[in-house]
């Protein structure tokens, strides 16, 4: 098992008095004080690390996701196609607390900022590759945003991820 550091150690304590505090307690009402209290940790700590209580959630929703895709990538490109929106679905289920405190508090936004960082389109890209991306980009965004706000259900078989993921991704490659 590996030792956390003292700096792991306040990332994490942060990340989880946030989220305990937007259990209860407005995301704008929560102060940097306050959360810091909670944390345990001090303000200098705080600042060290970030830049404001919305970028404890942007680095750990890419701390979560980049774990997933690292090992996901990596299959082959029929398990890919094949496996892509379920067990991108099952990555998101497993935050799905944090999903629906950023829904409750209209900040929806930063899940949709990360999905494009992480596939939707560069400035360097010819016009073709990047309309693609961003069709990727914002079907997936668009497609989490409404599954979280309808509770994270199951999503109905008879939507056709597969064929549409496999078009938009083709253009990826």
């Amino acid at each position: 098992m590996k030792a956390v550091t003292s700096h792991e150690f306040v990332l994490e304590s942060l990340t989880s008095a946030l989220i305990g505090l937007m259990k209860t307690k407005s995301f704008d009402k929560i102060t940097v004080t306050e959360l810091c209290e909670k944390a345990c940790v001090g303000r200098v700590s705080f600042y060290r690390n970030y830049n404001s209580k919305q970028d404890i959630l942007v680095k750990y929703l890419a701390a979560c996701t980049n774990e997933w895709w690292q090992e996901f990538s990596q299959k082959p490109e029929k398990e890919f196609y094949e496996n892509f929106w379920p067990s991108l679905l099952d990555e998101f289920k497993k935050q799905k607390e944090l999903l629906l405190l950023l829904n409750q508090n209209n900040l929806n936004y930063l899940l949709r900022d990360h999905i494009f960082y992480c596939c939707g389109p560069s400035p360097d890209e010819d016009d073709n590759v990047a309309y693609i991306r961003a069709l990727l980009a914002g079907m997936i965004s668009g497609l989490i945003e409404e599954w979280v706000h309808r509770g994270m259900n199951d999503l109905p078989e008879s939507l056709n991820i597969h064929s549409m993921l496999k078009e938009a991704l083709r253009s990826h490659e």
